[in-house]
């Protein structure tokens, strides 16, 4: 299923429906499976299918299942390592969305490069401000990508952060953000 979900333009598939999802993390939870395997993605899945649906207690109860070794082990067990990185950004909006900073802050600290946490909490705005909210989450957001990023001095390779970050401050598209 990742791998049709990854590859959907080379394939013909029909997602799988959340509530079916829903049904198989119950059992697998009932059967203690995440002893045993890493089931992050599924929990990704199920997370931001829920907040798409508005459903933030149950988005939380997923993203709470997560793990940063297991999180970490999608990175190098995966053939593309940027799905990965574009789901721990998304869960990362969907838990500010629904206002718990503290959660989306842990997820963050999953990431030791000032990069990367900068670009996921840079990721995370834009993605909020795609949505319309344009308020002191994403302005939060929007704070911890440039203190992070203000933190890297290695200009010599491109940086993705810097890139999604002013992405971010166009969407936001306030006067005090042209700089």
């Amino acid at each position: 299923y990742h791998f049709t979900e990854t590859d959907i333009r080379y394939t013909a598939s029909k997602k799988m429906s959340f509530d079916l999802l829903a049904k198989l993390e119950a059992n697998l939870a009932g059967a203690k499976a995440s002893q045993y395997t890493n089931l992050d993605f599924l929990y990704f899945y199920l997370g931001h299918q829920a907040a798409q649906n508005n459903q933030g207690d149950r988005s939380l109860y997923y993203y709470n299942q997560l793990t940063a070794e297991k999180t970490k082990a999608l990175f190098l067990n995966s053939f593309n390592p940027d799905f990965a990185f574009q789901f721990v950004a998304l869960a990362i909006a969907d838990l500010t969305k629904f206002n718990h900073p503290a959660e989306a802050d842990r997820m963050v600290k999953f990431f030791n490069g000032k990069v990367n946490r900068s670009t996921l909490y840079a990721y995370a705005a834009s993605e909020l401000l795609l949505q319309g909210i344009n308020d002191s989450r994403t302005d939060q957001l929007i704070d911890s990508a440039s203190a992070q990023a203000a933190q890297t001095r290695n200009l010599t390779t491109v940086q993705v952060n810097r890139i999604h970050l002013a992405y971010a401050l166009a969407i936001r598209d306030r006067n005090s953000d042209v700089n």
